[in-house]
């Protein structure tokens, strides 16, 4: 895989700092120390530190994104910290030579016992003297060692280093790893276990025979990786007739759950139409690109974190309709906060047959408040999510899902009543990250399509609709090769165009791409890329075209 987008790793570089070994007593300035407590979710409950003399700060409350910060100024270095899980009282350790950012999770608990070289990380906060600057930096790079395969699935930097990198809980990078492994120590015996979700033992070794251990295969971290889409999402999806098929259109919502044995489970909860089945089941696979198929020949994408699936319906024989259905990882913790700042919004929109069977599409800007007010060009109104992850407007009866921690909003339009058509919408948080720019697009990008004439008329083909997956390659330069490799119309082939970035729609957007006269949106963390076409003086149609990165 190509490397992830640039701005994703620029926290990383500045966290050098921890092994400087500065002392806080030589200065005036306010030392503190902060990180982030997390084990694939934040530690809900307490932490605290601990100086070389003894002196103990704490317990504080960690903040609810994992995140907490100490002021160590006047109190001596190193420092060893402990954070505490409230349900389970159960403990993860830290250590610090000075000041700076420390992180608090199973690797680092992990790195302590073994620079300390015992087989209770607890003793180490009883007694760190144990820890040199030499045996710290050599467990660090033991762990490195055994796991390399692991970071280079989950897209993590060979040198990252999780006690000072970037350990947002985001579902991205190591937060991701966290998901999909589970880290074990026996402290009794030191016993050390790396495990995958289906319970594939991936490292096995010792606190104290770490750097000795085997490291995990590249094909088990591939397969370890794709457990990341075990779990319930919730699903939205439109469906347009071709004009054989009536050029009727129909959307849905639900939820469907993915276990560990390669089946799925759907549940219809909402449809414009009627006849379909409430519940359906069938089996999945998923290869190294995050390529998804359901059953034999349903082809899908899942973004690197597992948190958006795009399922693409490409046989426009099969019930002479095609298809588009965008699924999103359920979030049992959305709160309103999750969903606030600037988005933009892309829809595609179908007309029921008696109201002419066109298709429509638009761009434009939401702002959410973050307590349950939107405003956009034209007024404003309500939102609200529930305990599923799904996400209403205005109280309707028509309810979308959220992802990435609501940096990506989807949201239906299955009653027809309502303007006498058919819709949905992508919706991706604005973001201002710096450096952004040309080089940061260097990745492919499975990518599903779907198009749809703005005019449908007794003689339309029917290609009047069309569905379509490929790849595009952004190759960091400024040039972006499309290959369609299916078509429910039938055309495949490649072409190369140009892109630029940054570039604006209505404000200054720095997650914008350029591509001969089409424009589009990346998620900030660059995982999902929504590209719409309203222009309907090229080829007289409209659509949406959806890019998830490739694994």
């Amino acid at each position: 895989m190509k490397k992830s987008m640039g701005i994703l790793w620029l926290v990383a570089l500045c966290t050098l700092l921890v092994f400087s070994g500065c002392s806080d007593s030589d200065s005036d300035d306010i030392a503190t120390i902060s990180g982030t407590a997390s084990s694939g979710a934040p530690v809900v409950g307490t932490i605290t530190l601990k100086d070389a003399d003894g002196t103990v700060l704490g317990p504080i409350a960690i903040e609810s994104d994992g995140s907490f910060s100490f002021n160590v100024t006047g109190y001596t270095a190193p420092f060893v910290l402990k954070a505490t899980a409230t349900a389970s009282g159960e403990s993860l350790y830290s250590y610090s030579p000075g000041s700076g950012q420390t992180n608090v999770n199973p690797l680092t608990t992990l790195i302590v016992a073994s620079a300390a070289g015992v087989d209770d990380p607890s003793e180490v906060y009883d007694d760190p003297t144990g820890i040199s600057e030499d045996t710290l930096s050599a467990a660090v790079l033991a762990v490195r060692t055994v796991l390399a395969n692991l970071y280079t699935a989950f897209g993590i930097a060979a040198d990252f280093n999780p006690m000072t990198g970037n350990c947002t809980v985001n579902h991205v990078g190591i937060d991701a790893l966290f998901d999909a492994v589970t880290i074990t120590i026996d402290t009794e015996t030191g016993a050390v276990e790396v495990k995958a979700l289906d319970d594939t033992v991936l490292v096995a070794a010792t606190t104290t025979t770490i750097d000795e251990a085997i490291a995990v295969t590249l094909d088990d971290a591939t397969a370890a990786k794709s457990h990341v889409m075990w779990g319930t999402y919730n699903y939205c999806e439109l469906y347009l007739d071709t004009p054989s098929g009536g050029n009727g259109a129909t959307a849905a919502a639900g939820h469907i759950t993915f276990d560990a044995d390669g089946n799925w489970t759907l549940v219809n909860e909402a449809t414009s139409g009627s006849g379909l089945d409430a519940n359906v089941s069938g089996t999945y696979s998923i290869d190294s690109t995050g390529s998804v198929w359901i059953g034999d020949s349903q082809y899908g994408v899942v973004t690197p974190d597992g948190e958006v699936m795009v399922l693409p319906d490409l046989d426009a024989t099969e019930g002479l309709d095609v298809g588009l259905t965008i699924l999103c990882k359920r979030d049992a913790d959305l709160a309103l906060t999750d969903i606030s700042g600037e988005y933009v919004v892309t829809d595609l929109y179908r007309d029921t047959p008696a109201a002419g069977s066109g298709a429509s599409a638009g761009v434009s800007i939401v702002e959410f408040d973050g307590n349950g007010t939107y405003t956009t060009a034209v007024g404003h109104g309500t939102y609200a999510v529930d305990a599923n992850g799904r996400f209403a407007v205005d109280g309707g009866e028509d309810f979308g899902m959220v992802a990435m921690g609501g940096d990506v909003i989807v949201l239906p339009d299955y009653n027809p009543i309502e303007g006498n058509d058919l819709g949905i919408s992508v919706m991706v948080r604005t973001s201002i990250a710096a450096g952004w720019g040309v080089a940061s697009i260097d990745a492919d990008y499975n990518m599903a399509e779907m198009f749809a004439d703005v005019a449908v008329t007794g003689d339309s083909a029917e290609n009047a609709v069309n569905t379509a997956g490929g790849v595009l390659s952004f190759d960091g330069a400024g040039t972006l090769s499309l290959t369609i490799g299916y078509s429910s119309a039938g055309d495949t082939g490649s072409a190369d165009m140009s892109y630029t970035a940054p570039t604006s729609y209505g404000v200054e957007l720095l997650d914008c791409m350029l591509a001969d006269d089409s424009y589009g949106f990346f998620s900030p963390n660059g995982y999902l890329l929504v590209v719409p076409d309203e222009d309907t003086n090229e080829g007289g149609d409209v659509g949406i075209t959806l890019g998830v990165q490739t694994w």
